[in-house]
């Protein structure tokens, strides 16, 4: 009988824990401050727009792509993926922000268009063929990470609004 009390006792606390000062807090607060958050798998992300600006006009449309990248990966460390999983989809998106800009250059009147339509336009079909690639491999994986980016912004209708707009 002991035993079965004890167990009651470990189930009924083990949401609660007793911090030395006497006061109480949630176990699972606890593990999500614990848990990795955007900048331990991006921590330069705020330096991505001035990465890829060629000129000072690039700065707005590169800053505007990182607030639109930042809630997918966001949602990648929300999955509980591997550490080298989100690296991966990190530095593709990355990629994809400077091809985006190259694009920007090659075609000024992309300019006008919203920024969020643009990435969800380039994206439909797996993102577009690397500028600078070096494998299959990683072409497989730039679409690997757009294909997924592409399904969370469908998914999510209030960061897609190039899909509202047109249906």
């Amino acid at each position: 009988m002991k035993f079965a009390n004890e167990s009651a006792a470990l189930v009924q606390n083990r949401d609660t824990l007793q911090v030395e000062m006497g006061v109480m807090t949630n176990a699972s607060t606890l593990q999500q401050s614990a848990a990795p958050g955007l900048d331990d798998y991006g921590r330069d992300l705020h330096e991505w727009p001035s990465s890829w600006m060629g000129l000072p006009k690039d700065l707005v449309p590169g800053e505007k792509m990182v607030a639109y990248f930042r809630p997918f990966l966001e949602h990648l460390i929300d999955l509980g993926l591997s550490r080298k999983t989100i690296r991966k989809h990190v530095d593709n998106l990355w990629v994809l922000g400077g091809e985006m800009i190259r694009d920007l250059h090659a075609t000024p009147s992309l300019r006008k268009v919203p920024i969020e339509t643009l990435v969800f336009q380039v994206i439909q079909d797996g993102g577009p063929i690397l500028y600078h690639n070096d494998s299959e491999q990683q072409q497989q994986s730039f679409e690997s990470t757009c294909n997924k980016f592409r399904r969370f912004l469908e998914e999510s209708q209030n960061l897609a609004p190039a899909r509202r707009r047109w249906k």
